[in-house]
């Protein structure tokens, strides 16, 4: 886990230092397990030695390295953001489509067409995965 440069680390930092999740490290929060100072609901600070403690417990080095993860390697990142970006589409008007689709040639609307579908049917297993949760 390396050696201790910051007093306090965010969530999603402390999950590359236990190699976990950031839903397990939310979970031992909720459960007093980690303790939170400030921060974001969902990405809270906690303190680096507590979680240091906690990567010892599990077995973990604390001279491993983080595990490291892009955002395009974290498939929870990359829905967050793909629903971030999809929530502009409410900027986009009537008017502007009918626009785009007046300029647009061929291929970019056969390439737009193939999008549009792709992303349909990802928001459509997305409302069919939220719906028993809204019960």
């Amino acid at each position: 886990m390396g050696q201790r440069a910051f007093p306090f680390v965010d969530a999603t930092f402390a999950a590359e230092m236990l190699g976990v999740p950031v839903a397990d490290v939310l979970q031992w929060v909720a459960d007093g397990r980690l303790t939170s100072y400030g921060g974001k609901e969902r990405n809270p600070f906690l303190r680096t030695v507590q979680v240091e403690e906690l990567g010892r417990e599990m077995g973990r080095d604390p001279a491993e390295p983080p595990v490291r993860r892009r955002a395009s390697q974290n498939p929870v990142r990359r829905v967050e953001l793909r629903l971030r970006h999809d929530a502009k589409w409410s900027d986009v008007s009537e008017e502007d489509l009918q626009a785009w689709l007046r300029e647009a040639d061929a291929p970019s609307r056969a390439a737009a067409e193939k999008v549009a579908r792709t992303a349909v049917d990802r928001l459509n297993r997305m409302l069919s995965l939220l719906a028993p949760s809204r019960e």
